[in-house]
């Protein structure tokens, strides 16, 4: 079977033969609310192969989406429109300039569609924009024409956080620049209403202060929208219906591929859906990893989760209008967490319009912790390495080498970050550490009867680790069997290890550990 990874084109899909999870009833039903639709999702979730397919939609080629949904339902002689897409993504901003890569975007417009326009020396991109909308409609068999704009966002999104370059004294930020660039293009769009057929957007956000969500009040947006739940994704029947075989062919049982890589759920109570790049990514290679992680975790994510002091963000709760939107001058770390896809709806509460938010997946869930982990240790290797050591020396009951690893991660703490946290960094080093572990292994911070550093569960032993700053081990100690952390485990068969580890924060390591064993009698 040939997959479709990596693909964002629809028409070379196609002609290369790839598989396709066919979306076209689904595109066609969102396009029956508005001519004005935004569809947020996280990366890597298939938003640029749905821009691609209503390109093709708007073609007129209807042997292209031959045994497709759309071959027997889509009128595409009656559809067929000129088509303006603009490709964020793809539009070199970066290197050349914003406003030179607008520009860059309305020319290849303008030579695709054969149209005539003055030079950018002439007029502005504003102006060259509105000129080329009206030219399109011109030329469209409709009177109209289709505008498509893929990550409208990225301009803004690239240059966020850290990624931001250094600007002279007095200057604004990148982000902000771009943004309002931004305004000034989508607010040529108000006047072309009459000429537009249909305005398809996608994005990570709903930023504030951008014309297409601030001037105009006519759009619809998708991104919690039921009919649009499963636009994007693959539903487990998708996946029966399309991989059924190649899933049974991997060996790997259905429940562990869904824990992994399915979850994400993008409507109150609507179906949950596969990250597409992580289950093609899995269905290629046949052996279970995080391919989500691979792709990078966001530097600024993680900082502004550190500096908010937020560790454990899943739980939360937000309305909508915090759920969707986005301001580049106050970033919400829950908001941006959702809309990047570390988290994801689990509940929905209508009395208040809350939504509760969770990891949609174990994938997910390493990904974010070992992105944690790497910034706040700086550590240079693989942080999945230090997971995976520590993982192993609890299953081996090599205390020694368990207390080793923390003092190594606790070294690695760049200086910075004691500066900003002081004696807390023992405890968000070790807090982040183990937590690595709740993939693989049952790790908590918190029992009933009190509140442990951490409780981790293997096959032969129940650890109990308390750490402290400016206390004894054995203070420690005392503390765990005081407060009865380990007392739910009384009946269980297992060894239950109590380890007390005290910080020295003058010398920035790990100054003295001691451990107790009770196993249960009987």
């Amino acid at each position: 079977m040939l997959y479709s990874l990596g693909y964002q084109d629809f028409r070379t899909l196609r002609e290369d033969g790839r598989t396709y999870v066919d979306k076209t009833e689904h595109i066609a039903r969102v396009l029956q609310l508005n001519k004005y639709l935004f569809l947020a999702r996280p990366r890597r979730f298939g938003k640029s192969l749905t821009v691609s397919t209503l390109a093709e939609l708007h073609s007129g080629d209807r042997e292209l989406f031959a045994g497709t949904w759309a071959h027997a339902h889509w009128d595409f002689e009656a559809k067929r429109s000129s088509v303006v897409w603009l490709k964020f993504a793809s539009s070199h901003f970066a290197t050349e300039g914003m406003e030179a890569g607008i520009h860059n975007m309305i020319d290849d417009n303008a030579e695709n569609l054969g149209v005539e326009l003055p030079s950018r020396i002439e007029i502005g991109f504003a102006r060259r924009f509105d000129m080329l909308l009206k030219a399109a409609a011109a030329a469209s068999p409709t009177g109209k024409t289709v505008l498509l704009v893929d990550e409208y966002d990225k301009p803004i999104v690239h240059y966020l956080g850290e990624d931001a370059p250094a600007l002279p004294a007095g200057g604004r930020p990148q982000s902000v620049a771009n943004r309002d660039l931004l305004k000034s293009l989508y607010a040529v769009l108000k006047d072309a209403d009459p000429i537009l057929s249909l305005v398809f957007l996608t994005g990570v956000s709903a930023f504030s202060k951008v014309s297409i969500f601030s001037d105009l009040n006519n759009v619809t947006n998708l991104s919690l929208h039921t009919a649009a739940a499963t636009l994007t994704g693959i539903t487990k029947g998708e996946l029966a219906a399309t991989y059924g075989d190649q899933l049974a062919a991997t060996g790997v049982p259905p429940e562990k591929v869904r824990r992994w890589y399915n979850g994400y759920r993008f409507a109150p109570g609507a179906e949950r859906v596969y990250n597409p790049w992580s289950l093609l990514s899995f269905l290629q290679e046949g052996r279970i990893r995080g391919f989500w992680y691979s792709t990078g975790t966001p530097t600024w994510l993680t900082r502004i989760l550190v500096d908010a002091g937020n560790l454990d963000p899943t739980g939360a709760d937000l309305g909508e209008a915090s759920l969707m939107g986005f301001d580049i001058d106050r970033v919400d770390p829950i908001t941006a967490m959702f809309q990047t896809g570390y988290l994801t709806i689990t509940d929905y509460d209508t009395e208040f319009g809350l939504f509760r938010l969770e990891y949609p997946n174990l994938e997910v869930r390493e990904a974010f912790d070992l992105g944690l982990l790497q910034y706040i240790t700086d550590f240079r290797g693989d942080p999945l390495t230090r997971s995976a050591n520590l993982h192993r020396r609890l299953h081996a009951g090599d205390l020694d080498g368990v207390v080793a690893l923390i003092d190594s991660a606790i070294a690695d703490v760049p200086h910075q970050l004691w500066q900003h946290q002081g004696e807390s960094a023992f405890h968000l080093v070790t807090h982040v550490l183990f937590r690595t572990l709740g993939v693989r292994l049952r790790s908590e911070v918190s029992t009933a009867r009190g509140r442990a550093d951490a409780i981790v569960e293997t096959p032969g032993r129940v650890y109990c680790f308390e750490f402290k700053v400016g206390a004894s081990a054995a203070e420690a100690l005392a503390q765990i069997r005081e407060r009865g952390y380990l007392v739910p485990y009384a009946d269980d068969s297992r060894e239950r290890v109590a380890v007390g580890v005290s910080f020295d924060a003058e010398r920035r390591c790990v100054g003295e550990w001691a451990s107790s064993i009770e196993v249960r009698k009987g």
